[in-house]
């Protein structure tokens, strides 16, 4: 008990967990931590009865702190605006669509925890879907189309409702560190002395770290100023969940972390997706190159149906996407060195080009299928 008399929870721990939920309705007979997830704690609660028809949830904690960075501090208040723009989605997207979020069963504001719908027990990531070469290219098609119409439903839904963009400006701590999670770690990448980046070294001309800090400031600028928008802000194969049947046909995406939700750039949210799906086809080629290179065809495609796209979110996808390859390939364990310097050196290409690229130039890049109608 603390001196308050309030017994309080490690809701970092599977006992914690367990401990916080035995005298409740959705007491576990265990709570398994789940490996994915960047910045919160999350857990798969086998419960002791069902609720709802459901014989597992998912309980996720927000610490006050990133959670594979602990100590970059990281106000739970981001729990509150992932949870409201997961019921404020359910109200418009059918629960039986094929891409939807997951429900809420519990949000404990005090405590900093939601438990939320299970994606089964056999679900995984799209990006791990991919990588074990279980993707076909009819699935490619269906999934790049249906989450083309997700993004471009949710993103028409933003603009169209003034009241969504003013309530999660108040995410203010998602803006700065979507910021720095890219923008801010461009130039360090090449200073830093990343490992992956040495013998021979990667290193910026002066002239180009020149461009790339003017191109930081203003994409930067941009971000922070970002009004009458809505963003999911962290739209990437790993936070799109498959669900399967018993024969292995997937039932439904659903897609989770929504604690960097705010208004944003709509074009670095299109350029985030696809600079995953470019990474697929660079470091797992031989599974997945001809399905993610489809998917992020079909993606593009059928967001424009939602969204006109004009010549700046075009730039802003593929900066974005550049941004994408530089900051994050590198640190994150995608393979060799050899592969990885070579797509830092194409993602800076792609930010120094992509920044006042023309219509020609951008309907040849990854993003071509967004540039066909511009004028």
């Amino acid at each position: 008990m603390s001196s308050s008399g309030i017994r309080t929870f490690d809701l970092t721990t599977e006992a914690g967990v367990e401990a916080y939920l035995a005298d409740t309705p959705f007491a576990c007979t265990k709570a398994e931590a789940l490996s994915g997830g960047f910045g919160n704690f999350t857990f798969r609660l086998r419960l002791r009865q069902p609720r709802d028809g459901h014989e597992t949830l998912v309980l996720k904690h927000a610490a006050p702190y990133v959670k594979s960075l602990t100590d970059i501090p990281f106000d739970p208040i981001r729990l509150s605006f992932e949870v409201e723009a997961m019921k404020r989605i359910r109200e418009w997207s059918s629960p039986t669509a094929f891409v939807t979020v997951p429900s809420i069963h519990l949000y404990d504001e005090k405590g900093r925890a939601v438990i939320m719908d299970d994606c089964g027990l056999s679900s995984i990531s799209l990006k791990e879907y991919m990588q074990q070469g279980r993707c076909t290219v009819e699935i490619a098609h269906r999934i790049g189309k249906e989450i083309g119409e997700f993004l471009g439903m949710l993103h028409t839904w933003g603009r169209s409702n003034a009241d969504v963009g003013a309530f999660f400006d108040g995410n203010k701590q998602a803006k700065v560190m979507s910021i720095w999670v890219f923008y801010g770690r461009i130039l360090p990448t090449f200073e830093d002395g990343l490992e992956k980046l040495k013998d021979p070294d990667v290193k910026l001309s002066e002239e180009e770290a020149s461009t790339l800090k003017r191109i930081v400031e203003e994409t930067s600028n941009a971000m922070k100023e970002a009004t009458g928008t809505f963003v999911m802000g962290d739209f990437w194969p790993g936070n799109v969940m498959l669900s399967f049947n018993e024969g292995g046909d997937i039932t439904q995406i659903r897609v989770l972390d929504w604690e960097l939700c705010k208004p944003g750039v709509l074009g670095i949210e299109l350029g985030q997706f696809c600079a995953e799906l470019i990474l697929l086809m660079r470091f797992n080629a031989d599974i997945c190159e001809q399905t993610a290179g489809i998917m992020l065809e079909d993606f593009l495609k059928i967001y424009a149906t939602h969204i006109t796209p004009d010549l700046e979110m075009c730039r802003r996808a593929i900066v974005h996407l550049g941004t994408h390859l530089v900051t994050l390939t590198p640190r994150i364990a995608w393979g060799g060195k050899e592969m990885t310097q070579k797509v830092v050196k194409e993602g800076l290409g792609l930010i120094l080009e992509g920044y006042g690229a023309e219509r020609e130039w951008l309907r040849k890049s990854a993003v071509g299928p967004l540039v066909v109608d511009i004028t």
